[in-house]
C-alpha cells in the first residue's frame, strides 16, 4: 500500500512566467530582474540591465572562472 496520495497536479501546478526585456523595442528575454520598488519587479536582457556597477563585477567573476 502507498502513502503517496499526491498526483501530478498536487498541490497545484506549475506557474511559467515570461519576462521580456523591458527596455523600449528590445525583444530579448529578461534574465536580469530585480526589485526597485518594493513588490514590483523589473527585468531586462544583459545589455539594456541598468546597473553598470553589477555588470563590472559579474565580469571579474567570469574573468576569474575563466582563467582557472
Amino acid at each position: 500500500m502507498s502513502d503517496d496520495t499526491r498526483t501530478a497536479t498536487y498541490p497545484f501546478p506549475p506557474t511559467y512566467f515570461e519576462h521580456y526585456c523591458e527596455h523600449a523595442g528590445c525583444g530579448l528575454w529578461g534574465l536580469l530582474g530585480y526589485e526597485p520598488v518594493k513588490g514590483q519587479n523589473s527585468y531586462w536582457c544583459w545589455e539594456h540591465f541598468p546597473d553598470e556597477e553589477w555588470k563590472a563585477d559579474r565580469r571579474k567573476y567570469r574573468e576569474a572562472v575563466d582563467a582557472h
